[in-house]
């Protein structure tokens, strides 16, 4: 059986209310919660001069942002494509990479289903396997 040693994951993060793509991708910043889970996900890195698996990321000029979200885990690399870490220009709404495997969404208090219909479109572009988490901000848990 074969297993990659090395992957690339997407991170979405959905306020509340948000439906389109460019409302989605236009988040340049994060809630309390949304550090929380980035911070459960692994170490915050600065991308340039960061020598290990850099997941398409620019570790040189700065291209796809200054820091992202990596771990090791159980002998596999993972570098997180976090949404609103990625630079994002109108012209080139493409923040989450399509060749990311694995793409997460985190909502922050939003009914589920509701977080499936908005991300739904979105997720069906960037990625193979789609997992969403809510956010709840009434005794911070996840779902």
């Amino acid at each position: 059986m074969f297993i990659k040693s090395e992957l690339k994951v997407g991170v979405i993060y959905v306020k509340e209310g948000q439906y389109t793509e460019e409302e989605i991708l236009e988040n340049n910043d994060n809630s309390l919660m949304f550090e929380e889970f980035l911070q459960i996900l692994g170490e915050k890195v600065r991308l340039k001069g960061f020598d290990k698996y850099k997941g398409g990321l620019d570790t040189v000029h700065d291209l796809t942002g200054l820091y992202s979200v990596y771990t090791h885990w159980r002998g596999i690399e993972i570098m997180f494509h976090v949404s609103t870490q990625l630079p994002y220009e109108k012209n080139d709404p493409q923040k989450v990479s399509s060749n990311d495997l694995i793409a997460s969404v985190f909502a922050i208090d939003c009914i589920p289903s509701s977080t499936h219909t908005q991300s739904e479109g979105l997720l069906s572009q960037v990625s193979h396997k789609n997992l969403v988490m809510n956010g709840t901000i009434i005794g911070h848990t996840y779902r």
